[in-house]
């Protein structure tokens, strides 16, 4: 472990928080305060409101309490983790913005997704409908498809959903844990482990092995998942689901939430309906106008219900029309193309390919039908 990022894991483990990091970056750095200054500890902690029951202690008595808390980080470490903060806040990102602002965070994966734009977090409850889960499944896929990073908490249900639809279109997700690392183990729960390609999956944690696993860590790992979103979108939770957490972080910071709404009978649609009788959030109809209110659509989206190929003789209108040559391949293989068959057949990066596809399907000339795409529209 480096010197820079031993400091800023001993100031973090002694409680100092990311409200002092003006005072910090003055004094020259984590680094150097724990050198040359270490006094200024109690002023740091006394700056952001922190309760100090070891005043009557030697300062050096203290920081080597400190240094055996992060000597528990030595597995995180050896096993891919990365240390966030050592450098300053901008290695940060987004967290910065979060109503209880950080010195460090751990992450395993791409560290550049806390400053990716833009970025959608899709949450809700552990146990939704079979709906509420495909739904969560194809608007991550839409998005993902779109360039959107899919953030979410990694847990069963909607979770899960939204990670695994994010993947499935070729993009990445970010898995906000609300679980400490551990000083034996893997701090990531096996469903999360167990995402393919794993190299699609990144996971950060905002605790470090000093901090006890309990059920309020997930309540307050909500707001890290707020602040690193552009917006929010609750597919389905109940009335008392930490969804609405997070729903109120978002607001603080001024992040837009949206919502699928539901009927006031069925319990799942809870906080969707009550965020949306408060005025609090935007009901989503259609994946696209959440793209739009990000500016990465412009295509105008279609609203009528799709035909399907065999009610149409197939019949290609004039090549001025978008991505003429795809619609035409569509037509001579009988309406129907698998993703794997398009990139054998056309030279594009799969990436363009993708945003082609996602622009037919909004324009409502092509569906997705499990693993393949139909034309609908000719």
């Amino acid at each position: 472990m480096s010197e820079a990022i031993k400091s800023i894991v001993i100031l973090s483990a002694l409680g100092v928080s990311g409200r002092v990091w003006d005072q910090i970056l003055w004094q020259g750095g984590a680094e150097k305060i724990l050198l040359h200054k270490p006094e200024l500890i109690f002023s740091l902690l006394l700056s952001n409101n922190k309760q100090i029951p070891f005043l009557t202690e030697n300062i050096s008595q203290i920081l080597n309490a400190a240094q055996k808390k992060i000597e528990n980080m030595d597995y995180f470490l050896k096993t891919g983790g990365q240390v966030l903060g050592a450098l300053g806040p901008h290695e940060l990102g987004k967290l910065n913005r979060a109503s209880t602002p950080l010195l460090c965070a751990y992450l395993r994966g791409n560290r550049e997704l806390v400053r990716h734009n833009p970025s959608v977090a899709i949450i809700g409850t552990r146990d939704p409908s079979i709906r509420g889960k495909e739904r969560a499944f194809d608007i991550a896929r839409t998005l993902s498809a779109a360039g959107c990073l899919v953030v979410s908490g990694g847990a069963n249900g909607i979770d899960m959903a939204a990670h695994e639809g994010a993947i499935s279109s070729g993009g990445e997700t970010l898995v906000v844990l609300g679980d400490p690392l551990n000083t034996l183990h893997d701090e990531r729960p096996f469903r999360v482990r167990n995402l393919k390609p794993a190299s699609a999956v990144s996971t950060l944690t905002v605790f470090g092995p000093w901090i006890a696993t309990s059920r309020s860590l997930f309540v307050s790992r909500n707001q890290y998942v707020a602040a690193l979103a552009d917006a929010i979108l609750i597919v389905e939770g109940k009335l008392d689901s930490g969804t609405l957490h997070t729903a109120r972080f978002a607001r603080k910071i001024g992040v837009p939430v949206w919502v699928i709404p539901g009927d006031p009978d069925n319990p799942l649609a809870g906080a969707a309906n009550l965020l949306l009788q408060e005025g609090e959030a935007k009901a989503l109809i259609q994946p696209e106008h959440l793209l739009k209110s990000l500016g990465i659509l412009t295509v105008k989206p279609k609203i009528n219900t799709p035909i399907s190929v065999a009610d149409k003789k197939l019949e290609i209108k004039p090549a001025t029309r978008p991505h003429a040559d795809l619609i035409s391949l569509f037509a001579k293989e009988g309406g129907r193309i698998t993703l794997d068959f398009l990139c054998d057949q056309i030279g594009k990066p799969i990436s363009l390919l993708q945003k082609d596809l996602l622009e037919l399907e909004l324009l409502g000339t092509i569906r997705k039908d499990g693993s393949e795409f139909v034309l609908t529209e000719v």
